[in-house]
């Protein structure tokens, strides 16, 4: 840890303080004993359970971190998701500082899907830990590299820029620069993608019924606020609400969740 940022995080951290998003109280940190010993119990309280979204909506994990394999109509495709991407019960929501920390990267003026992430901020929070926002929507970053955030401090917007077929927050940590599953480390979110397996689903058009069906309405409801109830049916409005959702986000608006929608609502 260098010691700009261990002078910075101490006056951010050397105190009690009441936290703006998970509404915890947490005790002193004492900054220089993270430095001296490099003592990870102690460097762990520096990203202690929290969202990296405000609090004001309902949060969705709609593809945790790992291996992902979907087959959808015998189309299979198999990455490395180094991330969880969130939704928001309301389609966007702003991003906010995950912990305190120095801002190493910034980017705000990408329109189209190129970088793959797309507007994006990085923060470094010392002794080994960074945290990444991606997809971030154009013009919305209220950062710059350099700057000084503390934990909740608004950085951004929601948004679908990079490699993205819909709104969200794809949200990514590292720790001595290898990517580490994001979830243990947050709290109060769904999971809706579950552990990461292989998923086999049906294409699901009007008149179906089945628990895919129902994935599909909950799925729906966070990327869009389509307000369906999750019953497993398929009727005339989650036929609405797909439709919606397809030509929102460039796909072939048929009111039938295919390989090309289910790959868009689960970010593969």
């Amino acid at each position: 840890m260098t010691s700009d940022l261990l002078k910075h995080l101490s006056i951010l951290c050397n105190f009690y303080y009441i936290d703006d998003i998970a509404g915890v109280q947490y005790g002193q940190i004492n900054m220089n004993n993270i430095s001296k010993k490099g003592d990870m119990h102690m460097a762990k309280r520096l990203l202690v359970a929290a969202v990296p979204v405000t609090a004001t909506n309902t949060h969705y994990i709609t593809s945790p971190y790992g291996i992902r394999t979907i087959t959808v109509g015998g189309v299979t495709s198999t990455g490395m998701h180094n991330g969880v991407d969130i939704v928001a019960s309301c389609g966007a929501d702003y991003i906010v500082a995950f912990e305190s920390g120095i801002v190493t990267y910034a980017r705000g003026d990408v329109t189209g899907n190129t970088p793959s992430e797309g507007n994006s901020v990085y923060i470094d929070h010392g002794n080994g830990y960074k945290t990444y926002y991606f997809h971030m929507k154009p013009k919305s970053v209220l950062v710059k590299a350099g700057d000084l955030v503390r934990r909740g401090q608004k950085i951004g917007y929601m948004g679908t820029t990079g490699n993205s077929t819909g709104v969200h927050l794809h949200f990514g940590i590292k720790l001595n620069n290898a990517w580490v599953d994001p979830e243990p480390y947050l709290t109060g979110l769904k999971n809706m993608g579950g552990e990461r397996m292989t998923l086999t689903l049906r294409t699901l058009s009007q008149g179906m019924r089945g628990e895919d069906v129902k994935t599909l309405q909950q799925l729906l409801n966070a990327k869009i606020n389509a307000g369906l109830v999750p019953d497993g049916k398929f009727g005339p409005l989650t036929h609405a609400a797909l439709t919606r959702y397809q030509a929102a986000n460039r796909l072939l608006a048929d009111g039938k969740c295919g390989p090309a929608t289910w790959s868009a609502l689960l970010g593969v």
